[in-house]
């Protein structure tokens, strides 16, 4: 069984509603990666849920000071408990040529 943690690649499978200004949330069927997991609460006489902060998404800090954080209900975690990352393989951009 696959759990979430930090680092780990979720697909979204549920577009949260967003409705605080300023914050931007994640699209339906996009790769993310997570970067913090926390207990946390949509309002406060709401119970308190797990929530995820993205690498690719920056949201501003709510009262208390931490960042707005999304539901983990609405990712599943992907499999790659091979510790493979895309990034890896990327190549750096070419320099431009020296003239001789």
């Amino acid at each position: 069984m696959s759990t979430l943690y930090p680092g780990c690649l979720v697909e979204c499978i549920h577009e949260p509603v967003i409705n605080r200004p300023g914050c931007t949330g994640p699209k339906l069927g996009s790769i993310y990666r997570v970067r913090d997991i926390r207990m946390g609460r949509i309002a406060p006489r709401h119970p308190r849920k797990l929530g995820v902060t993205l690498e690719e998404i920056r949201n501003p800090e709510a009262p208390n000071g931490l960042e707005y954080s999304f539901s983990a209900d609405c990712f599943r975690p992907l499999d790659n408990d091979t510790g493979f990352d895309f990034r890896d393989m990327l190549e750096p951009a070419p320099r431009e040529l020296e003239c001789m």
